[in-house]
């Protein structure tokens, strides 16, 4: 029994202020610290971002590299070990690109398209159009896929983004870990953003096609209409008979990409095809046919 001395109780107040520094600098530096994760997290998603945008801005027209690249920040930035991003066409998933797989499961994939259903974690993402993720896909109950893939990919956990146009499911983003260790919602969103990059990066290469379509559509069209003037010039410019079925060999030679033509008369005495104009027949040929005329009813022309 006693009290302590005086100069103890200052002693030990030095001690409480000196442990009241150091719980504020271990408290200040785990702040910091976690700031400074969230600012590299930040930073290394705005870099990821860039790189996609880059990617899609060069890329344009070629959609593997775009979808090769977002796959492959995805799974960088969330801890994933592989991923995929599959396309739909129609009632299936095919698998457009994927990450962290060996050949052989690549080529798996690539020949065995994934039913759009209840029963797999990308299938149910589509038919449900939201997002699915499950920390352990087999101890899912409605985890039945149609093959052994989960045993060849290694699903565990396991995050399966839909890719929608509007309504339209135009793919599932898909990333998983071969352990049991949850997404985060940073993460999850992190790969929302990416699916719909994804998005943009196939609507761009269908719109090309659609216009490159659309584009050989209408250079066909003008070159009819050319090839048209140009026989209803001949028609209307002059009345000689062999320079205007010339013309129009010619023309329809040209248009239909084929090799050579010739136009007939019937003469109906002899009941026989003479050539009246041709385009690129060998002399050979030509002599060929004057030599023999087709009758009616004989070969294709005569039939």
């Amino acid at each position: 029994p006693g009290f302590f001395p005086e100069e103890q109780h200052l002693l030990l107040q030095t001690f409480a202020d000196q442990a009241v520094i150091a719980i504020e600098n271990v408290r200040l530096f785990t702040e910091l610290e976690a700031r400074n994760r969230e600012l590299t997290e930040a930073l290394d998603q705005q870099t990821a971002t860039s790189e996609v945008l880059k990617v899609i801005s060069r890329s344009t027209f070629e959609l593997e590299p775009v979808l090769e690249t977002l796959i492959e920040n995805a799974i960088r930035l969330c801890g994933a070990d592989r991923g995929q991003v599959y396309k739909a066409e129609g009632e299936v998933l095919r698998s457009a690109t994927a990450y962290g797989l060996a050949p052989e499961a690549v080529e798996y994939l690539e020949q065995r398209p994934l039913p759009i259903g209840p029963s797999s974690m990308a299938g149910r993402a589509a038919l449900e159009r939201r997002t699915i993720h499950s920390s352990d896909v087999l101890a899912e109950t409605w985890f039945q896929p149609p093959d052994d893939r989960h045993k060849i990919l290694g699903l565990r956990t396991v995050l399966a983004v839909p890719m929608l146009r509007g309504e339209t499911v135009v793919g599932v983003f898909t990333i998983w870990k071969t352990t049991v260790e949850p997404f985060t919602d940073r993460q999850i969103e992190l790969v929302t953003t990416f699916a719909d990059q994804a998005v943009i990066a196939i609507e761009n290469v269908r719109l090309f096609k659609e216009l490159e379509a659309r584009s050989r559509e209408l250079t066909h069209s003008v070159e009819e209409l050319r090839v048209l003037g140009e026989v209803s010039q001949a028609v209307s410019s002059t009345l000689e008979l062999e320079t205007v079925l010339a013309t129009i060999v010619g023309r329809a030679v040209q248009m239909s990409g084929s090799y050579e033509g010739i136009v007939y008369e019937f003469d109906e005495v002899t009941q026989t095809f003479h050539a009246r104009a041709t385009h690129q027949i060998t002399p050979e040929h030509l002599e060929a046919l004057r030599r023999t005329p087709v009758r009616l009813g004989e070969g294709a022309v005569g039939r």
